[in-house]
Parts: C-alpha cells; structure tokens; sequence
C-alpha cells in the first residue's frame, strides 16, 4: 500500500524508502504507549508510527520508518512486552490508558501436583501418575494434529495412577492435555504406536 489513511484523510504517501526493500504500508496495531506502529509487507528492519492516533487527519502525526529495528521483519509486528501494565518512562506525560496493576493473586505452588506420562510411544494404552491422589477430578485430552479432541478421560479423585486404553486411537503422532480443577497441569506429545 503506498498510501496511508486515517479517518478517510491520505496522512501520509510513502517516500521510496528502502531499508533494504520498499518500506511501504502494511498492518497497524496500536502499541502500549497510545501509539500505532505500521509495518511493510516487504522483509525491512523499520516501523513506521502514528503518534496521536486520536487527532483528525494530518495532526495524528504520521512518521515514516520512525522506528530502526535490531533486526529484519516481514509482514509482522513485534510482540509488545508492557501490555498496559503501567508506564514506559517513569513520569510519561500523557500517562497510559490505566493504572498499573497494585495487587495480584500468587498461585499456591504447594497444592500443584506433578504428572507423569508413560510409556511413550505408546503401545495400546499409557499411564498418568501423579505425585499425590487427586483430592479432585481431573482428564486427560488426546489431540490430533488438527486440535480436535481424538480421546477424553475423565480421572477419578482419590487415585493418584491411571491407565488410559488407546483402543480406537489410530497410530501417529497425538498433543496430550492433563487438567486438574479445569487448569492443564501437564501437556507433551505422545506417539500411539498401534491400538489392541
């Protein structure tokens, strides 16, 4: 795209930079800090930036290839790693959006049980252990390679050992899941060698 747009208005058209291909306009999200970064289609090592994405037309200050990268990127933003949880510079006029997080629930390490898998490849059936007896019920979720759900087991509490029949689970190559009070305590890939 050699043009860009906001609110209808063309704010700005692109200037033939290379770096080392055309730095043209391709996707835009909006950033952590209020601003929207602009990529290329073409593998480049620079972003474009719309400061004030809120102001009409030429005010949003359009800046082309505002930001040098460390390294190339093609049809990609990169990963924002402040997701809004507070200021990027301490005393950031404006400020974001929100507050920064002031309290946050611990997991309790404690009551986490370890699974274990196996054998695997699996020769007709599998185990899952635990450290503990679940206090709970628990499953365990076999996926094929397209995300569907080949095999679902529900675990019984007050046993801390399961063993899994593969019968009518073709062989090949399966995500598994193990999920204790609706959160997945363990996941891995597990080979079924062949059903009984």
């Amino acid at each position: 795209m050699e043009d860009i747009f906001s609110s209808g208005v063309i704010i700005g058209v692109y200037d033939n930079y290379l770096s080392p291909f055309p730095t043209q306009f391709h996707n835009a999200q909006l950033a952590p800090d209020c601003k929207i970064y602009v990529n290329s289609f073409a593998t480049v090592d620079v972003l474009h930036v719309i400061h004030n994405p809120d102001e009409p037309g030429l005010a949003c200050n359009f800046e082309q290839h505002a930001v040098q990268l460390p390294f190339n990127h093609a049809r990609s933003l990169p990963h924002f790693p402040n997701y809004r949880l507070g200021p990027l510079v301490e005393g950031e006029n404006p400020p974001p959006p929100c507050e920064p997080v002031v309290s946050t629930e611990e997991e309790n390490f404690a009551s986490r049980q370890n699974a274990y898998i196996f054998p695997n490849p699996a020769p007709g059936y599998f185990k899952v252990v635990f450290e503990e007896a679940l206090r709970r019920p628990g499953r365990v979720v076999l996926y094929n390679g397209l995300g569907q759900a080949a095999l679902e087991t529900q675990l019984e509490a007050g046993s801390r050992e399961f063993r899994i029949e593969l019968s009518g689970v073709a062989p090949g190559l399966y995500f598994y899941g193990v999920f204790r009070d609706g959160v997945a305590v363990k996941g891995g890939k597990l080979v079924v060698a062949g059903g009984r």
